[in-house]
């Protein structure tokens, strides 16, 4: 889903990005990448797996990527829900921060009653008054990664926004 946004080689951000499966993934399609997770061991998982892709320590509430802007800035899988409590605005501020003017941000994530143990209840609804509240604009908003239409069963939401 991802690669089909832009042609390679974009400029994307793996944003919570774990042990690097998105990212790498992407680096293999020819994009240049940088994923960022919150977990040390997690990034050093991902950096022993994969020498090409750059991989970086940071927590996405405070990220700063010195003078980096991306096509893309992906949080895939569940990111959202297992944000720090009461971070989100600013998780999607410093995002957007990152995007460039024409970027995309692109956030899936399993909607409450489906989330996974531990996780938050994040519905469509609270996450479009956070990226509202970062400066965000909804492009479109999916059911699935294979952009199944919006609302499906209402168990995932995969939503696209890009800077106001």
């Amino acid at each position: 889903f991802v690669h089909g946004l832009r042609e390679a080689p974009a400029r994307i951000l793996d944003a919570g990005c774990g042990t690097g499966r998105v990212a790498t993934t992407l680096t293999r399609l020819g994009h240049d990448v940088v994923g960022v997770d919150a977990d040390a061991a997690m990034i050093e998982v991902a950096r022993e797996r994969d020498d090409v892709t750059r991989f970086v320590h940071a927590d996405l509430a405070s990220l700063s990527l010195s003078a980096q802007t991306f096509d893309v800035v992906v949080l895939a899988g569940n990111v959202v829900p297992f944000l720090a409590d009461g971070t989100l605005v600013e998780v999607l501020r410093r995002l957007r921060a990152h995007l460039a003017a024409d970027g995309l941000l692109v956030c899936g994530w399993a909607l409450p009653g489906h989330q996974p143990e531990g996780a938050a209840a994040v519905s469509a609804e609270e996450f479009e008054r956070a990226a509202f509240a970062a400066d965000l604009s909804l492009v479109t908003r999916y059911a699935s990664w294979d952009a199944q239409r919006w609302p499906g069963d209402g168990s995932w939401a995969l939503t696209l926004h890009r800077p106001r």
